[in-house]
C-alpha cells in the first residue's frame, strides 16, 4: 500500500505539471488518506465511534512502515487480532492532542479496551518490534510549534498499552543497525551551548524486554546542520547496515552523514569528526536541497548525489558517490529530472562531453554533444519526452518517438539521433540507463 500511495502522489504531481498548473501540498493527511476504508477498517471505525463518539478525525502517520490510521496486528499471540487507531476529537483544538484507542476482537466483534491521549499534533511514524515473543510499539509524535518529537515505547499487556520509555529528540530511527537481530533506537538531539556553540549528537539505545536500554554510546554530528530532512536505512559496500542522514544547512544546502555501529555498541559517524575541521567528508557532499540521497538501483546501498550545473543552469548533471574505505568513490553520473520522476545514467563516454537542455513546455529532455569553443555545432544525441496517453497516441510515432515506459496514463518516450559516432547510443543502452526515480 505504501508504494502504491507514493506512486499515486508522484503521478498526481506529474499530471499537474503536464497540464501547466502548479501544485501546492495541503497536508500529508490529505495526500496519504485512502479514498475508502476496507470492510475490516469500517467495522473497527464503527466500534471506535460507539466507544468515543462520532465527532472524531482519523490521524495518519506521516511516514514509516505503517501509514494507515489503523494498525491491525496480533499483539499478544492469541488467536484474534488487535487494532490500534490514531484519531483526534473534532471538538478539540487542532494540533494539541492525538488519541490512541485499542480495540480487541471478542466473539467476532470489535470492542474498545483502552484509550489514551498524547499532547502532540501529529503521528510521525510507528514501528512494531518483537522482543522475546512480546510486541513493542515505538511511536514518534510531532509537537505543534516545536522542532522536537516525543518518542514513546509501549508494550501491549491485557488490552492496554503500557509505557516503557519516553524521550524527546529532533529526529530518530528504529532498525537493527549492527545485524545482531536486535533492534536499536537512534535519536538525534541538538543543544545550544555557551557563546552560541551548537552541538548535535546521535545517541544509541537498544529496545529490550524492559522497553529500552540505557544510553549505550553517542557520536557527534555536524553542528552546522539545522535539521535532518531525510533519514534512510541502508547498508555499505562491505555489507554493514547504516543510517544515511541528509541534513539541511543554511536553508538551501544539503549534506549527508553516515552512522554505523563499529565495535560493540559503539555508534560512529563515518563522515564527520570535529577534529578534522574543513577536511570532513561531509563537506564534500554539499549540494542543493533538491538532491536527496537515494538507493538508485534497489540493492540496499545508498548513493549520495552531488549536482554539477550544466549548460542550462535550471537543470544539472548529478555525480553519485558511495562511501568506501574512508573516502567517497564516484559510481555513476546521471541527469535527474526530479519533477518528472526519472533519471538517466550517462554512458561513461558522455562525461564532460555532453550537455542537456530541458523544456518544461514539452516535458522533454534533449542531450547534445557539446564543444565549448564551437557551441553552434552541437549535435543532438537523444531526447526523452513525457506524454499523456492521448497526446502520445496522436503524435509520438509521427515525430519519431518510441515507447520507453508506460504506467497507464503517463508514458515516457525516446528518440535517438546519433548512433555512429563515439557518443552514439543504442536502444538497449537507453532502456538500461533509464530509471524511475523513487524517493524513500
Amino acid at each position: 500500500m505504501k508504494k502504491v500511495l507514493r506512486l499515486a502522489a508522484a503521478l498526481f504531481s506529474l499530471l499537474f505539471l503536464l497540464s501547466g498548473c502548479s501544485y501546492t501540498s495541503t497536508g500529508i493527511d490529505s495526500m496519504l488518506k485512502p479514498p475508502t476504508l476496507s470492510d475490516q477498517q469500517s467495522q473497527i471505525y464503527t466500534a471506535l465511534q460507539a466507544s468515543v463518539g462520532k465527532n472524531i478525525r482519523l490521524k495518519y502517520p506521516r511516514k514509516g512502515d505503517f501509514i494507515s490510521a489503523f494498525l491491525i496486528n496480533d499483539m499478544d499471540e492469541e488467536p484474534s487480532q488487535e487494532a490500534l487507531v490514531f484519531y483526534e476529537l473534532a471538538s478539540s483544538t487542532p494540533g494539541t492532542s492525538v488519541r490512541m484507542n485499542i480495540l480487541d476482537q471478542k466473539d467476532g466483534r470489535w470492542i474498545s479496551t483502552y484509550d489514551a491521549v498524547v499532547p502532540a499534533s501529529e503521528v510521525e511514524k510507528v514501528s512494531l518490534i518483537a522482543v522475546d515473543r512480546r510486541k513493542y510499539l515505538v511511536i514518534g509524535f510531532n509537537q505543534l510549534g516545536s522542532p522536537n518529537k516525543i518518542i514513546l515505547i509501549y508494550s501491549y499487556e491485557d488490552g492496554r498499552l503500557e509505557k516503557k520509555f519516553q524521550t524527546t529528540c529532533s529526529n530518530y530511527e528504529v532498525m537493527d543497525l549492527d545485524g545482531d537481530k536486535q533492534t536499536e533506537l537512534v535519536t538525534i538531539s541538538a543543544e545550544e551551548g555557551e557563546e552560541k556553540l551548537r552541538t548535535v549528537t546521535a545517541e544509541l539505545r537498544r529496545i529490550t524486554s524492559f522497553g529500552c536500554s540505557g544510553l549505550l554510546s553517542s557520536t557527534a554530528l555536524d553542528p552546522e546542520v539545522t535539521r535532518y530532512s531525510n533519514i534512510l536505512r541502508g547498508k555499505l559496500l562491505d555489507g554493514r547496515s547504516a543510517l544515511y542522514l541528509d541534513g539541511v544547512r543554511g536553508g538551501s544546502t544539503l549534506t549527508t552523514e553516515i552512522l554505523v555501529i563499529n565495535g560493540p555498541d559503539r555508534l560512529e559517524n563515518l563522515m564527520y569528526e570535529p577534529e578534522q575541521g574543513e577536511d570532513n567528508l561531509v563537506r564534500r557532499t554539499m549540494r542543493d536541497t533538491g538532491s536527496p540521497a537515494v538507493d538508485l538501483d534497489n540493492d540496499g546501498i545508498v548513493e549520495i548525489p552531488v549536482r554539477d550545473p550544466g549548460k542550462n543552469s535550471t537543470e544539472s548533471f548529478t555525480e553519485w558517490y558511495l562511501y568506501l574505505g574512508g573516502a567517497l568513490s564516484r559510481t555513476k553520473t546521471t541527469y535527474a529530472a526530479y519533477s518528472l520522476g526519472y533519471l538517466f545514467i550517462l554512458p561513461e563516454a558522455w562525461r564532460g562531453r555532453v550537455t542537456a537542455e530541458f523544456s518544461a513546455n514539452d516535458s522533454e529532455l534533449i542531450f547534445y554533444e557539446y564543444t565549448p569553443d564551437q557551441p553552434s555545432q552541437e549535435k543532438k544525441l537523444l531526447s526523452i519526452r513525457v506524454y499523456r496517453r492521448g497526446i502520445y497516441e496522436r503524435e509520438a510515432e509521427k515525430k519519431g518517438y518510441r515507447l520507453l515506459w508506460d504506467n497507464g496514463q503517463i508514458l515516457y518516450a525516446y528518440q535517438i539521433y546519433e548512433t555512429s559516432s563515439e557518443l552514439g547510443i543504442s536502444e538497449q543502452q537507453v532502456a538500461e540507463n533509464f530509471q524511475r526515480y523513487k524517493l524513500n
